[in-house]
């Protein structure tokens, strides 16, 4: 299963749930790493990476963790979306650090502009569940 979503263009009423939320686009440099126990001994630092917040979440699949964190990041480099592979087909994502950002799962949905993922409140702490094809 192959991935492709395109970057996409908001009207304005989407750029405003994005800078309210902080985030202007879900294509972005990303650190990932995994929510790990409550103590977060065991997170995991799986990379920084460019693209859409869903095609890196499928392509990195659970890696033994409990939810993937987004952190946002700034590079200058914009380098070509990839096409990526898919490990699975529901993952629970995080997209920004609890203490700053609270999604409601309409504005989340919006922000993500995916129409072909289903969108639902995650099994974990404030969290999303992605779910992808069948």
């Amino acid at each position: 299963m192959k991935l492709n979503l395109l970057p996409y263009v908001a009207p304005p009423k989407i750029e405003q749930i994005k800078e309210k939320a902080g985030l202007p686009s879900p294509i972005a440099w990303w650190k990932v790493t995994t929510e790990g126990d409550c103590e977060r001994r065991t997170t995991e630092q799986l990379g920084e990476h460019f693209g859409h917040v869903a095609e890196i979440a499928f392509e990195l699949g659970h890696n033994g963790g409990y939810v993937l964190e987004f952190d946002r990041i700034e590079k200058p480099e914009r380098p070509e979306i990839p096409t990526r592979q898919a490990k699975t087909n529901k993952i629970n994502v995080r997209v920004c650090r609890p203490d700053n950002c609270n999604w409601l799962e309409k504005d989340f949905r919006t922000w993500m502009d995916a129409p072909e993922l289903k969108i639902s409140e995650g099994n974990y702490w404030k969290s999303f569940l992605l779910e992808f094809g069948e």
